[in-house]
């Protein structure tokens, strides 16, 4: 895997996790308003599998914080993290980074070629 494809990932690791969490959290709106004892087991048990599948989400998660984690340059290592973790826009990121969305851009492109370093040692 390469490394654009693995940070991809770290993308769809992220959205796989707040949109399990949105179900988490119906899942307990209807345990508290249902009275059913079967549907409250299932939902249980639905609830354990989502948790499950939650925990094993972030621990692949951890290793792409890890990875961001050995980029020495602050402002590299924050863009990688508000774009790979945090799931941010390149806009977001320039405005959280006081740069033009341009500047940004590039930016991003050498943190991408710094974590290439790492990667391939990973």
């Amino acid at each position: 895997m390469n490394i654009k494809k693995f940070l991809e990932n770290s993308n769809k690791l992220t959205k796989s996790i707040q949109s399990k969490k949105a179900v988490l959290e119906t899942i307990e709106k209807s345990l508290l308003i249902t009275t059913d004892a079967t549907l409250i087991k299932r939902l249980k048990k639905e609830q354990a599998k989502i948790r499950a599948s939650i925990n094993e989400d972030v621990r692949n998660q951890i290793k792409t914080i890890n990875l961001i984690e050995k980029v020495k340059d602050v402002t590299l290592r924050s863009l990688l993290e508000y774009k790979y973790i945090c799931n941010m826009d390149i806009e977001d990121i320039a405005e959280k980074l006081a740069y033009s969305v341009r500047h940004t851009a590039r930016i991003q492109t050498k943190a991408i070629e710094e974590l290439k370093k790492f990667y391939k040692s990973a």
